[in-house]
């Protein structure tokens, strides 16, 4: 079974924002939700500490509140993490690349595809579990800070993508190839 991108007919209100009157929305993603893996294991892990030292241990009051109160910071801090995670997006225009961040504060980084030379992708083993991958940026020159492109869901699907895009632009539409010349 082959998975498809989600559809991007309709762009967040977020990224609506920052779209060119001219530009054409082809991919609008979120991070994959694998990336909250080691704050759920960190959040799991202080709760079964905390509760091991309930059960287990005879220790005073103050000790368990204190414990139970860093679960509790830690469950915020996730929380926090899911809600910047939910406004933030990885957009591919046809002619530029924009990374929208974060509720407060909002950012928005843009990067034009000609300063993208090559988008290479590579994947972990996780990630061709879970589904997600991370792509790797040769860059034309150095102006521009391109974050990090890790947690990318879809990753195969988005190269192509991207790379369609790219060298569509390059390919003469009125030379298209007779299937018979291939043989």
């Amino acid at each position: 079974m082959i998975f498809r991108p989600p559809s991007t007919d309709t762009v967040p209100r977020s990224v609506v924002h920052y779209l060119l009157p001219h530009e054409r929305q082809v991919i609008t993603v979120h991070r994959h939700p694998a990336v909250f893996a080691v704050h759920c294991s960190i959040l799991a892990a202080a709760c079964a500490a905390a509760s091991l030292l309930t059960i287990i241990t005879s220790i005073g009051g103050l000790v368990l509140s204190i414990t139970w109160l860093a679960c509790s910071v830690i469950f915020l801090w996730l929380v926090i993490r899911v809600i910047a995670w939910s406004e933030s997006y990885f957009v591919v225009t046809n002619g530029r690349m924009l990374f929208v961040t974060g509720p407060v504060p909002r950012k928005a980084l843009t990067v034009p595809m000609v300063e993208i030379r090559d988008l290479g992708f590579y994947r972990t083993i996780p990630g061709r579990l879970m589904g997600y991958g991370a792509f790797v940026v040769d860059q034309a020159t150095h102006r521009y800070k391109i974050p990090s492109m890790n947690y990318m869901p879809y990753a195969e699907q988005l190269h192509l993508e991207i790379q369609g895009l790219w060298f569509s632009n390059d390919v003469d539409d009125s030379q298209e190839l007779d299937p018979e010349d291939s043989l």
